[in-house]
């Protein structure tokens, strides 16, 4: 991941702190993202930044929405640029904003520039808007190419241009081209768009590389201005619109980020309520000033109609206050600063298509341009031409963190479409502000689309393997298929046709949903390769002699050992617990079907075919240095390492919402590390299923006090016992929280030691912290537990609940010597000797690959891609 981030195409998208320059820029970085699959970061002024996340702790933090990074330059207005009718000194830095964003913006936008070289995200192109001519020299002085989006009519374009090169003599609208004295307020913008054009013709990075003129990126298309896209013979005019948002886009958006805050009057259920076509909305913009006398003009002309309008009067309008709201029972409505965007798209009710469409009087809109604005622009065609996958996952923590991480590297790396799709029992809980359980979501980067999984209101724990009503495994499989089923139609509905579906463990009948719809389907195996190749081989010749050595491990010989095709001998104890399963009766012996069933349903479809050969693919959350004997120990499968499949501190930063199914602690967990002495706190979590004992809390509490270490303890609070441990009190040692953000504890410099109960996640989470361990498996996740914390040297293997603070436990591991190994272990993993200090900086080596072995191919193309056109 390391190469391949460094070698990532980083996009800075730059606008004047202006709504009208925001929005267009926004969404076109937005597409950048999404269809280029590259780093794309968003920068404004302070005083638009600080409006657009009035929650951040500073004007000038970063942020992330998952999609773009957000980082400003200041404009030497940060408390926002004034309006002056009376001082029009374009000279003075201090009374001329435009000259002012200049001298300051030039030194604040070339810290940021090398801000992100600093750390490894060196820009590799500036995408900037007009009347900021001074930002193509700050990233070409940076070795930077920068092009111009002209977020104007391709009109305007051609009228400037050709204004500034010989026509000035005959000056046409707009209104800039008419001023006739220095002292007209227009006066320095005219400047500013003559600077613009020659900013262009001064760099030949935007030049094209068939005719060596410059490029310049218009929000229009062919369709609409065909002739003022060729009118300019020494510019490469390049149209991009239009640069508007989609609904879907901005259905359950966590924020607007616009500049004024949406008014809270209940704007679109008062549109639901009018006669179709009915209405008449008015607005005048982000910028422009109506005078009051201009207002009781509009009041007095809107009543006369009889028709109900909605009105938008900006409350930074100073005549805003002589209009009066209007009372629920009259025929409009007044707000002050709702989206634009919404109102004008909105069609579904469309109460606003007869006044846009021609009455029978009027000249009727060209047919051939009314069809290019639906179906034949650009951005459509490369909508109906792009991958799809769609990711689907069981409805657990342990199962969405893996699937949504993969999910989101997958959008980022291959600018696909990327949907994801859990229960609606999982769903509703990582959205639980959606007006339904079942309501999609977008949060910009991946699309969520549940499915119904017969358990809408949360999965049950039951043993009972015979019932659908009893077994959610059983239940799961009834209506999964035809929910899901429904998701792929719905999808294919609306040109949005999934062209291959990545499935995780225990879903194998999702294989059969995609296969029936003709989309090739592909395994993504999210826990250890060991663990895969054991379950393997298990079920292709070697289950009799595993269930031989349970059965002997059960009659006490637990240190009698099984020896698989190409991996190390193994304990019964270290096996996965549902093999060593020896009754039908046993609460796993359900789930050792299911696991069956996940790998009867590769073999049976072909659609996992590598290109070279014909053996099935399965993605696996692991990387080669950590197991390289395993992903090589089944010669019938094509095993590709895409782990570790985690998310970056930098990616859980700015983050609007963390998606998990428990809502976070409000303890303010990461401040108390901070006060702590680095490598000396205990932290202990036993993950998002394992269910503890109160004898077993009652130990985990005692040993951790005698260790007299302080220690930060995550104890669920759907765990039953939990109500038995109180509180820690603030003078105490410990902190006890109900969840929270594991991989940022992991990295934090405090953590010494971590308690664990091995599931696959937290395992691959604590190496790539390069956090030691102490290993507790719980009794469901055996299988590389012992065995991993021993070979790995990555901290210290316990037997089952034999007491955390026993043995050399939490109090040895975190000290250093033998238990101490976290650097140890790096150093001696074979093929790992990867350099790098951890996200925290204070691990050393860590045990982490080079780059996603799986995600790129010998041509450096994304593999899954190339999966998906070799067989579908």
């Amino acid at each position: 991941m390391e190469q391949l981030r460094r070698q990532q195409q980083h996009f800075l998208v730059v606008t004047y702190p202006a709504q009208g320059h925001i929005n267009p820029s926004q969404h076109l970085a937005r597409r950048l993202a999404r269809s280029t699959g590259a780093r794309v970061t968003f920068s404004t002024a302070v005083s638009a930044h600080r409006r657009m996340f009035p929650s951040l702790s500073s004007p000038d933090q970063e942020f992330s929405d998952g999609l773009l990074s957000y980082i400003p330059y200041s404009d030497g207005s940060d408390d926002g640029i004034k309006r002056s009718s009376s001082n029009n000194n374009k000279d003075a830095a201090a009374d001329n904003p435009m000259l002012r964003i200049k001298q300051v913006g030039t030194r604040t936008l070339s810290a940021v520039l090398d801000r992100l070289s600093a750390r490894d995200e060196r820009v590799t192109c500036v995408v900037y808007t007009i009347l900021l001519p001074w930002v193509a020299d700050v990233a070409r002085a940076h070795g930077v190419p920068a092009v111009l989006c002209w977020i104007q009519p391709a009109t305007v374009l051609a009228i400037y241009y050709h204004y500034f090169h010989g026509y000035d003599g005959n000056p046409r609208p707009p209104s800039f081209l008419a001023t006739t004295s220095e002292d007209d307020p227009y006066a320095a913008v005219l400047d500013d768009f003559r600077e613009t054009f020659d900013a262009i013709e001064r760099g030949d990075d935007g030049a094209d590389a068939a005719g060596g003129k410059p490029t310049v990126l218009v929000n229009t298309f062919d369709a609409l201005e065909p002739n003022a896209l060729k009118s300019v013979d020494d510019l490469n005019l390049i149209a991009v619109g239009p640069v508007i948002p989609s609904l879907a886009a901005l259905e359950g958006a966590a924020e607007s980020k616009d500049l004024f805050a949406p008014d809270e009057k209940h704007y679109m259920e008062w549109l639901d309520g009018k006669a179709e076509g009915s209405v008449v909305y008015v607005s005048f913009g982000s910028m422009s000033m109506v005078k009051k006398r201009q207002m009781e003009e509009m009041r007095k002309g809107l009543k006369e109609s009889g028709r109900p309008y909605l009105w938008v009067v900006r409350k930074d309008n100073k005549e805003a206050e002589s209009i009066e709201p209007e009372e629920p029972d009259q025929q409009g409505m007044v707000v002050g600063g709702a989206p634009g965007a919404k109102k004008g798209e909105e069609r579904e009710k469309s109460t606003l298509s007869p006044l846009t469409s021609p009455s029978p009087s009027s000249p009727k809109l060209n047919p051939s341009l009314s069809l290019s604005l639906v179906e034949f622009t650009y951005m459509e065609q490369l909508r109906r031409q792009q991958q799809h996958f769609l990711v689907v996952t069981q409805p657990a923590q342990g199962h969405i963190n893996p699937s949504r991480h993969l999910a989101r590297r997958l959008a980022r790396t291959t600018g696909a479409r990327v949907t994801v799709s859990t229960g609606i029992s999982a769903h509703r809980r990582m959205f639980p502000s959606l007006s339904s359980h079942d309501q999609e979501f977008s949060d910009g980067l991946l699309s969520y689309i549940p499915y119904d999984d017969g358990s809408d209101d949360g999965i049950k724990r039951n043993n009972n393997k015979d019932t659908a009503a009893n077994s959610p495994t059983l239940r799961i499989k009834q209506v999964g298929p035809r929910t899901l089923s429904a998701v792929l139609d719905r999808l294919s509905a609306r040109d949005e046709r999934v062209t291959c579906v990545l499935y995780t463990i225990l879903l194998p009948w999702v294989a059969d949903v995609a296969r029936a719809h003709g989309v090739p389907a592909v395994l993504c195996w999210i826990q250890p390769a060991t663990a895969l190749a054991v379950y393997y081989h298990y079920f292709h010749g070697y289950g009799g002699a595993v269930a031989a050595f349970a059965a002997a491990a059960n009659a006490g010989a637990p240190a009698h050992t099984v020896t698989l095709p190409g991996l190390a001998p193994l304990r019964i104890r270290d096996l996965p617990s549902f093999l060593a399963t020896t009754s039908e009766d046993d609460p796993y012996a359900a789930f050792l079907d299911e696991f069956r069933e996940t790998l009867d349903a590769i073999e049976r479809g072909e659609d996992g075919a590598h290109a070279t050969g014909v053996k099935p693919t399965v993605l696996v959350n692991t990387f080669d240095a950590l197991e390289p004997s395993a992903l090589k120990s089944v010669d019938d499968l094509n095993l590709i390492a895409i782990g570790p499949v985690i998310p970056s501190l930098a990616a859980l930063e700015g983050a609007a919402e963390s998606k998990d199914l428990f809502a976070p602690d409000e303890k303010r967990y990461m401040e108390w590390l901070d006060g702590k002495v680095e490598g000396s706190v205990v932290y202990v979590s036993f993950g998002s299923m394992s269910v503890v004992k109160k004898r077993q809390m009652e130990e985990i509490r005692k040993g951790l006090k005698q260790s007299g270490r302080p220690y930060l303890w995550v104890v669920r609070k759907d765990n039953k016992e939990a109500e038995s441990i109180e509180p820690e009190e603030q003078d105490q040692k410990g902190m006890v929280v109900s969840w929270c953000s594991q991989i940022r504890v992991l990295n934090h410099a405090a953590v010494g030691c971590f308690v664990t109960h091995c599931g696959w996640n937290s395992t691959v989470e604590s190496v790539a912290a390069g956090c030691p361990r102490c290993a507790c498996p719980s009794g469901r996740i055996r299988g590389r537990t012992r065995a991993d914390a021993e070979e790995w040297g990555w901290g210290e293997g316990g037997d089952q609940w034999r007491g955390p603070a026993g043995g050399g436990g939490a109090e040895e591991v975190p000290g250093g010597g033998d238990g101490g190994g976290g650097e140890r272990g790096a150093d001696e993993e074979e093929g790992a000797d990867v350099e790098g200090e951890g996200p925290g900086g204070h691990r050393g080596r860590r045990v982490l690959p080079a780059e996603p072995s799986g995600f790129c191919g010998p041509d450096r193309r994304p593999q899954l891609v190339t999966l998906t056109h070799s067989t579908s």
